[in-house]
């Protein structure tokens, strides 16, 4: 009985010895280049793998988060899944099969060109024979519904994101029974977020009717004003830039053939409070500043073009200028939003996604993760993948309850999260 009780005695010891498993603590591998040239190393927060393959080719290139998860492709045992991680520790919330549209490549799928409202996220999409919108849940990954355009007559412009506000969602297109040589967009369509009911707003006579066959509409950019809906439109004509206001509630235009500089209206826009910013392209593109209350232009930029998108910081409008020559860096500048001054301005890598900002700096990425001050236009950091691949997109996720911000970096293998930069900051060591 004695050896008995020694055996259970020493099993117990050894077992309550046994050495308590460890968090996992990062090794800082990933680079952090400050603008002076030195080399830093810093740890990411969490790191989760998004395929168990060598790589994924499922992307999604914007910042879409729902209920502390963000949206980006994962690939298990060869399958491509849309899923909702954790913005906490990248863990899986959930995870649905892609729908395959093309062939000879099951692993070709992005979100890029979409519009959220809620959980519900409108996203374009182009297969054989096939384009359209679809609806996916983003509390369960579920697609809500679907609707082949080319089946209802309507080519869509493909090439630009659904413009959304509330509820609906607006986009650029025709009817597929106008033959033009040429794939312009020239009726505005509006479609409902939940049901996915599609329906042609009325288009008026724009301009002469000499003209009218060579009408182009380039953007629709939907607001709120006096609580009621109005779309900003972009249309333009040999070589000649106009807009116009529709008030969707009336369905009647209250003022159109507004002359504006440029050739061309692109889609390229951002708004807020009574200001509004439009681009047009062509030999005199222009940037354009007005009042969102009168359509009257405030000032205008013959001598840049945003087409990346465009952010507001403080008192600056800060984005790329694509109208450098296209083996340049583009100028990526902040210009005063009262007057339309350049700030600052850098030549950087080649940008072909979006721009963000967070707690007063300013991020995009070229494959490399950039932190610029975006009140002096300092390069303060730029960050690099450790698992030899490049970042396709960027997540801000802003701190709660006294937390600090953090970023999100996606590569072909994983998910890394980041502090970000702190107003406290300007370096990493």
């Amino acid at each position: 009985m004695k050896i008995y009780y020694l055996f259970v005695v020493c099993v117990f010891y050894l077992f309550s010895c046994k050495e308590e498993p460890q968090p996992y603590i990062p090794e800082p591998k990933d680079s952090v280049e400050i603008i002076d040239g030195a080399i830093y190393k810093t740890p990411y927060i969490w790191r989760a793998p998004l395929t168990d393959s060598d790589h994924k080719n499922g992307w999604v290139f914007t910042d879409i988060k729902y209920n502390n998860g963000f949206l980006t492709f994962i690939t298990q045992d060869k399958t491509l899944y849309l899923a909702l991680l954790s913005c906490d520790d990248g863990q899986i919330i959930w995870k649905e099969p892609r729908k395959i549209r093309r062939e000879g490549s099951p692993f070709d799928d992005g979100i890029e060109l979409a519009y959220q409202y809620d959980r519900y996220l409108v996203n374009e999409f182009i297969g054989i024979g096939e384009y359209g919108y679809e609806c996916i849940d983003l509390k369960t990954g579920k697609q809500l519904w679907e609707t082949n355009t080319k089946a209802q007559g309507v080519w869509i412009e493909n090439i630009s994101q659904p413009c959304g506000l509330d509820s609906l969602f607006f986009f650029r297109g025709r009817p597929l029974s106008m033959q033009l040589e040429l794939e312009i967009s020239s009726r505005i369509y509006c479609g409902n977020v939940k049901t996915g009911k599609i329906r042609e707003l009325p288009m008026p006579q724009l301009i002469d009717s000499i003209h009218m066959d060579s009408l182009n509409v380039g953007l629709v950019m939907p607001y709120y004003k006096d609580n009621q809906i109005e779309v900003l439109v972009g249309y333009s004509s040999h070589k000649k830039s106009y807009i116009a206001v529709y008030n969707y509630k009336s369905q009647t235009w209250e003022r159109k053939n507004i002359s504006v500089p440029g050739e061309i209206c692109n889609q390229t826009y951002y708004y807020n409070n009574n200001r509004f910013v439009i681009c047009t392209l062509g030999d005199s593109a222009s940037v354009i500043c007005g009042n969102i209350e009168t359509t009257e232009i405030n000032w205008t930029r013959p001598d840049i073009m945003y087409f990346l998108g465009i952010v507001e910081l403080g008192d600056y409008y800060i984005g790329f200028d694509s109208r450098t020559n296209p083996y340049d860096p583009p100028e990526f500048s902040a210009i005063n939003k009262y007057t339309g001054e350049t700030v600052w301005q850098i030549f950087e890598t080649h940008a072909v996604y979006p721009v963000y900002t967070l707690n007063n700096y300013v991020y995009f990425h070229t494959g490399l993760i950039y932190g610029i001050n975006g009140l002096t236009g300092k390069k303060i950091w730029h960050l690099k993948p450790n698992d030899g691949g490049r970042f396709t997109q960027v997540i801000m996720v802003s701190g709660k309850n006294g937390e600090k911000d953090r970023i999100i970096g996606c590569s072909g293998g994983y998910a890394y999260c980041y502090e970000a930069l702190q107003d406290i900051k300007t370096t990493r060591k």
